[in-house]
């Protein structure tokens, strides 16, 4: 008799241990134990001697004799003296990779039988440096911030993470989020992509590029197939629970669930005796979702929701109706259980059931699954077009996760990938991108992309019945709204002016659920009336954001509320609305064009001390540029307290200092310039819900030479404690005065000279500058890559005489630029004048060296196998992802060997299998080590991809047999890639 065996290999974790990433596969990850016999990881005495130009540091720790391996992590790593360290231990012992900030040490000849040892180390000066010494599994067994400045009495001062993986550095400009950031991974693996210390404003903080491809290999996106969260650790609380905010797509009980993403998109599950649990799909994936966890010490932070709360355990916070629902029970909650209300959709459906006006197209919720049109329309579920998940571990060149989501809709030849983004922006905020792109064999005439999102916070998957009400309030200037809640501790604010791909027009109004039809309904019923989102004639329900696709809505100056004031359009008599709706330009799209929307998210906590907002956005990478005669500079912002009824704002204004290009002023060096913007008082009302106020400042630069300045801005209120908000800045710059010749700058990004290279972090360039011309009609600006002929870049573009005027290199594509060598793109500008000289301006770049990358499978399946009690069988493997190398490392760099650890296939009730791996024609018992050869990176090439996943599918078969009595099931092993270098 034949029983069914079921096989199956599921990856879990990843980590770097003596210069080696490592990937395993299994349900449980690394052990922070010590398996290998009863010595105990552990620093037992660390002493700090502060000379007066530097400061030495003595470790006595003990670890396995067997594992000689520490690793020394310091976000301020160029303050340790390096040099020193290998001098001690030999330069073969130590291993830096200045990147990730690692500095791996060998300490075979420092240790006794016993494990014990002394590490030495030192610093070359006496700046704050936060370090951290880990294991050879990258537990931390101790952190010390050295030269710490005395923290003053504020809630939002940045502290150093001890969290047990990867730290992030220091955030220069923490903003509303009040604490450092730290990303940390459920596969934790160190990023190859530099942190660039972008300045915390979100106009230097684009979100991930606008062309980025998911599917190049080299683009950092990794598949998967399951739905995950990806979490940040922003409130480190040593003596209680940990703060966490996650990103995710659909609900967050589906994410912390890591259900499958097929999956997602069937249809809801049955609830009772055939009666499904809800309309709609199962989870509405293309929604871009986000929580805080609040994890008490002994908990995870990847836990999963339960239906009982756990009164001592996590603490879940949601902010979308239907986000986090699981108890099925209740009617009222399975409708819209699967975050159903927030969604992304076209109006594709209008050419399949034509409304028979472009300006209100029909159309469909990606959700919806009985309309009356063909359900391509809404998501394409099948091959070779299903929905895919991708996550990147360090997006836009910050150490912050990134998560996409990619679908279909497409009618006969009509065919639209739609891809939605979200990810860290360098401030701690989030932002949100949704591309759609014309994939199909016809243009599309008329062509708009929709975003609806609801908000209604909620509190472990409940709500109260006085907290789902919201009342949305303008962020004034057209900016966006935001929304209070005591149980979500804060506020949420959503940016609509953020980016240059802000949406055409957005409403404080909506939302359906993914499932609706916009042809469903009858005019008498407001709710259900024909053709959402579109008012026609009805009353001025909350769900009919706008009348057609040229009204603005709340993107309209003649519908600004002013800050703090009620968001909803034309109904203040109403309190609450239910979230947001946006929509992109109607516009033609042609064969292979996109389009893109994209918005930001500041989650706002509560706080005993005042925050304050500076609406105009300027760094030193991308400065605000005045005009050069202009004699003011008027700023403004917002300003709230919930801890008392009055505040002073102050600001500084100061010469940008080139040697200090992030300097970011402390609200003491405000205050010592005595420049105040007066003191603002609040009702008592006003100041328990968090009401946001307006504050403005003329400020005189007349005078002033041609360069870059700093305005910064602070609010203190006036109670005895003097409590501080965070400090906001701005870069702004003073071109020089127009003249006959024409005048050429590159503004964005810095650095960019011959001397101070710019070091790209993805595959395009986005460069922007300034020209200004006295008497010119006009100019032609031209470009020309490392000496290549010259390409036009604006023909005869008019000229305004004496102004400046802006111009933009929008996409540089260098991905074909695989070394480290200096390049340049000059700019050269004509004003078509014989008798003026026409300058250049060049913009260096360079590739820079870093550390290497294993990219594996992240599922090997043995599939569904019939094998009888005692009998033996060879299966072959589905790979789930590919098995490559990515080196980064400088030229002649030690051979990097990559090796498989097996182990033994058990079931759940710990049940074991008889097995052995066939690699390369030998067996190899579990627990051995199957070898791959050594590879070399290729002199002169930034990257050097190996490829080992035609090897793998070839060679690697999997022996079985199963022993007699055995139970049938499913069967998991736990396997490990290795890649290590020559140190190891």
């Amino acid at each position: 008799m034949n029983s069914k065996t079921k096989i199956i290999l599921i990856a879990a974790t990843s980590f770097f241990s003596i210069l080696c990433l490592l990937l395993a596969f299994g349900d449980s990850t690394t052990s922070k134990a010590n398996e290998s016999g009863n010595v105990e990881r552990k620093i037992e005495d660390l002493a700090i001697d502060k000379k007066q130009e530097r400061t030495k540091i003595t470790a006595k720790y003990q670890i396995e004799p067997d594992k000689p391996v520490l690793i020394l992590y310091s976000s301020q790593i160029k303050n340790l003296d390096l040099k020193k360290l290998k001098e001690d231990l030999g330069e073969k012992n130590v291993g830096v990779d200045l990147e990730k900030e690692l500095i791996h040490l060998y300490m075979k000849d420092q240790i006794s039988a016993d494990g014990r040892g002394t590490l030495t180390f030192e610093t070359i000066n006496q700046n704050q440096t936060y370090f951290e010494i880990r294991d050879i599994d990258h537990q931390i067994m101790k952190s010390e911030f050295l030269n710490q400045p005395i923290e003053s009495n504020t809630e939002t001062e940045s502290k150093p993470l001890n969290n047990g993986l990867e730290t992030g550095e220091l955030l220069k400009n923490p903003n509303s989020v009040t604490t450092e950031t730290s990303p940390i991974t459920e596969n934790d693996q160190p990023s190859t992509e530099p942190d660039k210390g972008f300045d915390g404003n979100h106009a230097n903080a684009p979100g991930e590029q606008i062309n980025d491809n998911e599917e190049s290999p080299l683009s950092g996106w990794e598949e998967s197939k399951k739905l995950k969260i990806s979490p940040v650790l922003i409130k480190d609380n040593p003596d209680g629970p940990d703060v966490y905010q996650v990103i995710y797509f659909g609900a967050l009980n589906y994410a912390l669930e890591k259900t499958d993403v097929i999956d997602s998109v069937g249809g809801r599950p049955v609830h009772g005796i055939f009666v499904a649990a809800g309309n709609g799909r199962k989870n509405n994936i293309t929604a871009a979702n986000h929580a805080i966890i609040t994890v008490p010490p002994g908990h995870d932070v990847y836990e999963t929701q339960a239906e009982d709360v756990d009164p001592n355990g996590n603490t879940w916070i949601t902010n979308t109706f239907g986000d986090g629902h699981i108890n099925i029970g209740d009617n009222s909650v399975t409708e819209k259980f699967g975050s159903q209300r927030n969604f992304v959709t076209t109006n594709l459906y209008d050419y399949f059931k034509s409304s028979k006006d472009f300006k209100s197209p029909y159309m469909l919720g990606p959700g919806n699954e009985d309309s009356d049109g063909p359900d391509t329309i809404s998501l394409v579920e099948e091959e070779p077009f299903p929905p895919r998940f991708y996550m990147k571990k360090n997006a836009n060149g910050t150490k912050y996760p990134a998560q996409r989501i990619v679908f279909h809709q497409m009618f006969d030849n009509y065919h639209i990938k739609i891809s939605i983004t979200q990810g860290f922006n360098p401030d701690g905020s989030l932002y949100v991108r949704t591309v759609f792109k014309n994939v199909g064999t016809m243009n599309i005439p008329h062509f708009t992309g929709y975003t609806f999102r609801d908000i209604t916070f909620m509190k472990n998957h409940n709500y109260g019945a006085m907290e789902k009400d919201n009342i949305l309030r303008s962020l004034g200037g057209n900016r966006g709204v935001y929304a209070t809640r005591k149980a979500y501790n804060g506020s949420m604010e959503l940016h609509m002016d953020t980016f240059d791909d802000a949406p055409f027009a957005w409403a404080a109004q909506g939302t359906k659920s993914s499932y609706f039809a916009s042809t469903d309904g009858l005019p008498l019923w407001p709710r259900k009336a024909k053709g959402f989102p579109w008012k026609k004639n009805i009353n001025d329900n909350y769900e009919r954001p706008f009348f057609n696709i040229d009204d603005l809505a709340n993107a309209s100056p003649e519908n600004e509320k002013g800050l703090g004031k009620k968001a909803i359009a034309n109904n203040d008599n109403r309190n609450w609305d239910s979230g947001v709706s946006m929509h992109t330009m109607d516009q033609p799209l042609e064969i292979g064009e996109k389009v893109s929307m994209a918005y930001a998210i500041d989650v706002v906590p509560i706080s005993n001390h005042p925050m304050i907002e500076l609406h105009q956005k300027g760094s030193f990478e991308d400065p605000l540029v005045l005009q050069p005669n202009q004699k003011e500079l008027k700023i403004d912002g917002g300003w709230f307290h919930f801890g008392h009824p009055e505040v002073n704002l102050n600001y500084l204004i100061k010469e940008w200092d080139p040697s200090q290009p992030d300097k970011t002023y402390t609200a003491e060096e405000i205050l010592a310039e005595n420049l105040s913007m007066g003191t603002k008082k609040q009702t008592a009302a006003e100041q328990k819900v968090g009401t946001r106020f307006p504050w403005d400042k003329t400020i005189s630069t007349e005078g002033f030479a041609p360069g870059k300045y700093v305005i910064a801005v602070v609010a203190v209120d006036t109670s005895k404690d003097k409590l501080q908000s965070t400090v906001k800045q701005l870069v702004f710059e003073i071109p020089r005065v127009a003249t006959k010749e024409p005048q050429l700058e590159i503004t964005s990004p810095a650095p960019h000279t011959q001397s101070n290279m710019f070091e790209p972090t993805s595959d395009i360039l986005r460069i922007k500058g300034i020209w200004s011309d006295m008497d010119s009609e006009s100019i032609t600006l031209s470009y020309s890559f490392d000496d290549e002929n010259p390409k036009k870049l604006l023909d005869h573009e008019k000229n305004i005489p004496g102004s400046v005027m802006p111009w933009i290199l929008p996409e540089f594509n260098i991905k074909d630029i695989n070394d480290t060598k200096p390049h340049k793109i000059t700019f050269m500008i004509d004003d078509h004048d014989s008798t003026t000289e026409d300058p250049t301006k060049t913009f260096y770049f360079a590739r820079k060296d870093g550390s290497y990358q294993l990219i594996a499978p992240q599922e090997i399946k043995f599939g569904m196998h019939n094998v009888p009690n005692g009998k033996t069988k060879t299966v072959k493997p589905q790979l789930f992802g590919d098995l490559e190398i990515r080196d980064f490392r400088k030229d002649n760099s030690s051979p990097i060997r990559v090796t498989l650890k097996t182990a033994e296939f058990k079931s759940k009730n710990n049940q074991e299998l008889d097995t052995s791996v066939i690699f390369d024609q030998t067996h190899f018992p579990a627990g051995q080590k199957l070898p791959f050869k050594e590879v070399k990176n290729i002199p002169g090439e930034w990257l050097t991809v190996t490829d080992y996943t035609k090897q793998l599918e070839k060679e690697l078969k999997l022996k079985l047999k199963r022993p007699n009595e055995t139970s049938d099931g499913t069967f998991k092993s736990h396997w490990v890639w290795e890649a290590c270098d020559s140190i190891s």
